[in-house]
């Protein structure tokens, strides 16, 4: 622990705050890729040639950064890279909870609001950060000057950036037919909204190689066992008939409607006349697509690789545009994801957990549950026996557990940066029925072995370990030095150290620290 706090203190101390209003840029972007891990960026980087590119060998590179948290799932991802708090204080512990709700215990998503509605969505309940404590980066913004313009966009992931105070905040629904928002942000959508789905609704319904072909050796692998998905390999095309998604929802899947908003994101700028003067703004630019493409054919795979080469021109497209609309060197960039991802087990014949096996073992659990117990500390001790005797799992956690775990209990203690009492997720123990006497109902935080996942998709993410905790940290552009280190930030760093940087004050008792600001005695 010592070590890495010389580490951290060590970054901390490379570059002077800007003093005065006139260094600080006009403008502050976050871009957060969804499961983007580490190393890919690193993997794939030959093949880059616009903003990646620019980044990467001009900017700030911590090449494997740290998602330093139990639960690497996407709302708690995203909520700490926008608040630089842990997932425990920040309140959005996993994407849903399993809670009593009315008298029947269901799982509670971790954004949706049933107070407002999504436009474009009949009966879809809307979306707001009401159970996200504290405040976010935006927040930080509108609270240093009022005048600052705050404006989030992407996946839905996007809502904690803009936090409570946002001028702006859309996110991609395909069944919406493109990008929207919900009724507490905006009543209609402006016009530039509308000509940015109005791009999407043009492009084709296919997806092809964009790159170099002799690039796919950068995507090649070990297989030791027969993959998980067959149908790898380009081209993807939508077909019409499908009954289960919508061409919106088809292109949402795949970088095509990223690779828009990234390269028309100058539009978005100019629109709302973001960086034109002495008061900072904030730009939040959410991309899920590398994990919808993650997800269905895993991270080292050709369709990752173009999705990154594609999103890679596309953001060269964009930081073109902001040398020319709010000038070099006024303009700062950060780039990190919210989580990492683990190899499909099928690369080395390690064992992927089934449905039938997840669900075997939740009846076992409820027939336990069921059966009377001299009180409820016996009763969840024997779920808990019950648990640790499955061969896939590696670990089963309560508050007392976590409570009483040593420091060397390294799982133990990112699990407690994601622990929330009462909200406990009943990842990675899904189940396709209602299930009242599920595990998380009785405060019970399961893990996976290493390596192991289930089939939900061809890769997964949400464990503890390693893989699912790298991605990578950037920053580039107003008073940031080219440099490239192998580790030594966490995503938890993100946001107060972009604070730092545009001279904006940040909440106390913060879990992240500014790197690349000099400490002042």
């Amino acid at each position: 622990m010592k070590k890495r706090g010389a580490i951290f203190l060590g970054l901390a101390l490379m570059v002077s705050s800007p003093a005065v209003a006139s260094e600080r840029p006009r403008l502050v972007v976050q871009i957060t890729f969804d499961q983007l891990r580490g190393d890919l960026l690193e993997r794939y980087r030959p093949a880059f040639k616009g903003g990646l590119r620019r980044i990467l060998d001009r900017g700030w590179w911590v090449r494997h950064g740290e998602a330093a948290h139990g639960l690497t799932v996407s709302w708690p991802g995203h909520a700490t890279l926008a608040t630089g708090l842990y997932p425990s204080h920040h309140g959005l512990t996993a994407n849903e909870w399993w809670m009593e709700v009315r008298g029947r215990w269901r799982e509670v998503d971790a954004a949706d609001d049933a107070r407002f509605r999504e436009l474009g969505r009949e009966g879809r309940s809307g979306k707001s950060v009401a159970n996200m404590k504290g405040t976010s980066i935006g927040d930080w913004f509108k609270s240093a000057d009022a005048r600052s313009k705050v404006v989030a966009i992407g996946s839905d992931a996007a809502v904690p950036y803009a936090g409570h105070r946002t001028d702006s905040l859309f996110w991609y629904d395909g069944e919406a037919g493109g990008f929207t928002t919900s009724t507490n942000y905006a009543a209609t959508l402006p016009s530039w909204v509308d000509r940015l789905n109005s791009s999407i609704s043009s492009l084709p319904l296919s997806w092809t190689f964009s790159g170099d072909p002799r690039w796919l050796k950068l995507a090649a692998h070990e297989q030791r066992c027969p993959p998980f998905n067959s149908n790898a390999g380009f081209p993807h095309r939508y077909s019409r008939g499908e009954r289960d998604r919508s061409a919106h929802s088809w292109i949402g899947s795949t970088p095509l409607a990223d690779e828009v908003l990234l390269r028309r994101a100058g539009e978005i700028v100019r629109a709302n006349g973001l960086g034109q003067d002495s008061i900072p703004d904030y730009l939040n630019l959410s991309i899920g697509s590398t994990d919808s493409v993650g997800h269905e054919y895993g991270p080292v795979s050709a369709e990752q690789l173009d999705t990154l080469v594609r999103l890679d021109s596309a953001l060269g497209t964009f930081l073109d545009d902001l040398d020319r609309t709010v000038g070099k060197g006024r303009y700062l960039i950060a780039v990190s994801a919210d989580h990492g991802v683990t190899d499909p087990p099928e690369q080395k014949c390690i064992h992927r957990v089934s449905t039938a096996e997840i669900e075997a073992l939740l009846d076992r659990v409820e027939v336990i549950a069921r059966v009377p117990h001299a009180s409820r500390r016996a009763l969840v001790a024997a779920i808990g026996r019950e648990l640790e005797r499955v061969p896939f799992i590696g670990g089963v956690y309560s508050a007392d557990s976590l409570s009483h775990a040593g420091r060397s209990d390294w799982k133990a203690q990112l699990i407690k940066r994601s622990f929330r009492p009462g909200h406990i997720p009943n990842f990675p123990l899904w189940s396709n029925k209602d299930r009242p006497f599920h595990p998380a109902r009785f405060g019970l935080w399961v893990t996976f072995k290493e390596g192991m996942i289930f089939d939900a998709a061809t890769a997964v993410h949400g464990s503890p370990y390693a893989s699912d905790r790298l991605v990578p940290v950037i920053f580039y552009g107003a008073g940031v030095p080219r440099r490239t280190l192998a580790s030594g930030a966490r995503t938890v760093d993100v946001a107060p150290t972009l604070a730092a940087l545009a001279g904006i004050r940040t909440p106390p008792r913060l879990d992240g620290r500014p790197l690349l600001v000099e400490t002042k005695r």
